[in-house]
């Protein structure tokens, strides 16, 4: 009897566990995406948008969850993938933006062309505009920077920017090496306006190109630094404060470099790291922000408190971010995107690979002078 009673006993203990088992969902383990050449970024809502070089045909999603800085960590456990359908061949994505009618808009330097959702429920995305041939890469210089103005009917007021800079003497054609290979070329912006719905639209007026006056940080070329454009944002800031007389502009993400001549001492540097405002006619306005110095304070004090919800992985990570900046003294960082985090007011940009990825974001308040 005890027998017979132990055996029902242990079948039903059996018959138990394995009903518990089979009930019981295993957490799965969501997969890291390291976003790598991270080169543009936007704000939609409570979410960071972002493209990457090395990333053809999507975005990325990062939820921000509250952050606003001065250091965001990209943190590739919340990193989330959006393909973008119909859009394969859409490469070296430099920046992205929304337009006034809430699609996603992306860059892509390789086709010179600005791509764009079909409509607001559709994911597949086309050619809504193409910039012809004036603006195509030369010596690995091209279109690196998107900054849209919604406008009260729905147009969309699209600035696009022309990187200049030092062409990258052996990607020159080898006939314009000697007189251009060494050359550097001022950064342009081009200015249109795309209606609702409007799409393949050509760009190739010159009435619509600004050429930016940009400062020239030290010496005579080809081995001086000169600035390149990496992105922009549309700015207004008040030119009167008692008539409330405002100056529309652009703030451009400026990085400067050297174009060092064959069989000498001189190496390749990256030196001054800026942010300009610039009015519409492309001149220069006021004393920059200097982002080597913005930066290094700001990672200072995310490293004297630092925020309790990363990872093990992410803070030692950073410290390895934090080790690598100061043992090159910021001065090799390639600031790519920029966006507003808070339009008017605090500004966000994003790195490109160097010095690891995944990149961090930084926040940037600007001064008062600037509003």
């Amino acid at each position: 009897m005890t027998g017979s009673f132990s055996t029902k006993y242990l079948i039903l203990l059996l018959s138990a566990t394995v009903t518990l088992f089979t009930c019981t969902k295993v957490p799965e383990q969501k997969q890291s995406i390291v976003i790598r050449e991270a080169s543009g970024i936007t704000r939609v809502d409570d979410k960071l948008l972002i493209v990457g070089d090395d990333a053809d045909g999507m975005y990325f999603e990062f939820p921000l969850n509250g952050q606003i800085g001065p250091i965001i960590p990209i943190d590739p456990v919340k990193v989330k993938e959006i393909p973008m359908h119909g859009a394969a061949l859409a490469m070296d994505l430099e920046s992205i933006d929304v337009l006034a009618d809430g699609r996603i808009a992306v860059l892509s330097e390789q086709l010179h062309c600005l791509i764009a959702q079909k409509n607001l429920k559709s994911d597949h995305f086309s050619v809504l505009a193409e910039y012809d041939k004036t603006v195509t890469e030369f010596g690995n210089r091209g279109l690196e920077g998107l900054a849209v103005k919604p406008l009260d009917d729905g147009t969309s007021k699209i600035a696009v920017l022309w990187e200049g800079g030092y062409p990258i003497y052996e990607l020159v054609p080898v006939d314009l090496r000697e007189p251009a290979g060494r050359l550097p070329l001022r950064p342009i912006i081009i200015v249109h306006e795309l209606q609702r719905g409007d799409a393949a639209e050509c760009i190739e007026d010159p009435a619509h190109y600004i050429p930016l006056n940009v400062p020239e940080p030290t010496g005579d070329p080809p081995g001086a630094q000169r600035f390149r454009g990496t992105d922009l944002v549309w700015h207004s800031w008040s030119r009167d404060t008692k008539k409330g007389h405002f100056e529309e502009g652009f703030i451009v993400l400026l990085s400067s470099e050297n174009s060092p001549p064959d069989n000498t001492t001189i190496s390749k540097e990256f030196k001054t790291k800026i942010l300009q405002r610039f009015t519409l006619e492309g001149n220069p306005v006021g004393d920059p922000l200097h982002l080597n110095a913005i930066g290094r304070e700001a990672l200072k004090k995310f490293n004297e408190k630092i925020p309790p919800h990363l990872s093990h992985e992410t803070i030692k990570h950073m410290a390895t971010v934090t080790a690598l900046l100061e043992e090159k003294k910021w001065e090799n960082i390639n600031w790519e995107g920029l966006d507003w985090l808070e339009e008017g007011d605090r500004l966000i940009v994003i790195y490109d690979q160097w010095p690891k990825d995944p990149p961090f974001a930084l926040v940037v308040d600007i001064p008062d002078e600037w509003k």
